[in-house]
């Protein structure tokens, strides 16, 4: 099960004795005076919800720096950050007023400079001022479970920093030129920041959004494409998916066969995300080290969910030594016969976890390629590569008249 924050009375956590203390001084808070215990009690929860408002009502209006936070009285990071409990984002650099701003995010691992998003922006220089959040681009906890908000604490430490620092900077940009014009990218891991960012620009600043694009997004929703061409099959792998699929400002760029932006619903999708979930508690500056160490988690999820395994699983589980001493392609044809034809989203058991683990030994036999070649690759058969259309669509809404 998903890691929740505390929101119900009877919930702990140990910095809530921090919190009662800090909300005790407020009128709203009289109530927590001498509650020096790390329970969620009724006082407490009302005390957050007040502090909530407020404090989300501030950040909209620019006269207090990011995270925004729900108003639920849910405790989780962003509240947290609020009370000064935990470190403060670092503070916007000076303001431009004249190009469009992108917000990017590199891949795990990406080069500043080099990776595949600057490659995209670079190549729009004349039309949108590049801005770097501070970014690790480590492989790590992602947004899981019925986790959704930024101040989710079972997201990725980075991705929250760095989407606070974004939110800050946006804001004091906005409070110098309410009508800037924002561009956002992201590829990887990077797409999943780029992916929460947009979502609260969208439902706070909708008229100042461009358009966004990304590459091997673990987020793409089912139906994720690009304008003009069909959506390739299957979602990212995230327990959570991002955007709106009919919304042609942005643009989805998935290789076929790219496991982390690719793969089936049913219990198959369910199986895989798992795994994802519980690798990517981890940080990986290697692409092909969470493929693998996916597929050495596959069999303790499977046997988790009551799924019943066959031997030949065996050399999944005892890691990289055991998958090359079988061999990828003779490994590749043993679970994969347990595989049957027809829709893997039906699939379920053995079935499923097979297919699970076929989808990424498939990866790693192919050494990520999918995953990396977006550069090099078409989109379609004698078009262009994903970076160049994703340059072609940031060129095309980038150049259009501000409403």
């Amino acid at each position: 099960m998903a890691y929740q924050a505390p929101r119900k009375v009877g919930d702990r956590h140990p910095l809530i004795p921090k919190a009662k203390r800090k909300l005790s001084g407020n009128s709203y808070g009289k109530a927590l005076i001498g509650d020096i215990s790390d329970v969620y009690t009724e006082a407490f929860g009302a005390a957050l919800r007040t502090f909530g408002s407020n404090v989300h009502d501030q950040v909209l209006k620019g006269r207090r720096p990011a995270p925004d936070v729900n108003t639920l009285g849910i405790f989780d990071w962003a509240i947290q950050k609020q009370l000064q409990i935990e470190p403060a984002p670092a503070a916007p650099p000076a303001v431009p007023k004249e190009r469009a701003i992108g917000y990017i995010w590199r891949g795990t691992g990406g080069i500043v400079g080099q990776d595949l998003v600057y490659l995209v922006l670079q190549q729009c220089a004349d039309l949108v001022e590049i801005v770097d959040p501070p970014w690790d681009a480590t492989m790590g906890g992602i947004p899981v479970g019925t986790a959704g908000g930024i101040g989710d604490p079972s997201m990725w430490s980075a991705v929250q920093v760095t989407v606070a620092w974004a939110q800050t900077d946006f804001i004091a940009r906005r409070a110098a030129n309410p009508k800037i014009r924002i561009v956002i990218g992201g590829y990887s891991a990077g797409a999943i920041a780029a992916a929460i960012f947009k979502a609260w620009l969208l439902e706070h600043f909708p008229e100042n959004y461009v358009c966004s694009f990304s590459l091997g997004d673990p987020t793409r929703p089912f139906g994720g494409g690009f304008f003009g061409q069909p959506a390739k099959w299957g979602r990212g792998i995230s327990t959570i998916s991002y955007g709106d699929p009919g919304d042609p400002r942005h643009c989805w760029l998935a290789h076929e066969g790219d496991m982390y932006t690719q793969i089936p619903g049913g219990v198959v999708g369910d199986i895989m995300d798992d795994v994802f979930e519980e690798v990517t508690r981890f940080a990986f500056r290697d692409i092909a080290q969470v493929a693998m160490r996916m597929m050495t988690a596959i069999p303790t999820i499977a046997e988790k969910a009551g799924i019943s395994l066959p031997a030949a699983f065996a050399a999944l589980a005892t890691g990289p030594i055991g998958i090359a001493g079988f061999a990828l392609p003779l490994l590749l044809a043993s679970i994969g016969g347990f595989v049957p034809g027809g829709d893997p989203d039906k699939l379920t058991g053995t079935a499923a976890a097979a297919k699970a683990a076929t989808i990424g030994l498939t990866f790693l036999f192919q050494g990520t390629g999918p995953h990396i070649r977006y550069h090099l690759d078409e989109a379609w058969p004698g078009g262009p590569t994903f970076v160049q259309l994703a340059v072609m669509h940031v060129r095309d809404w980038a150049s259009r008249p501000a409403a």
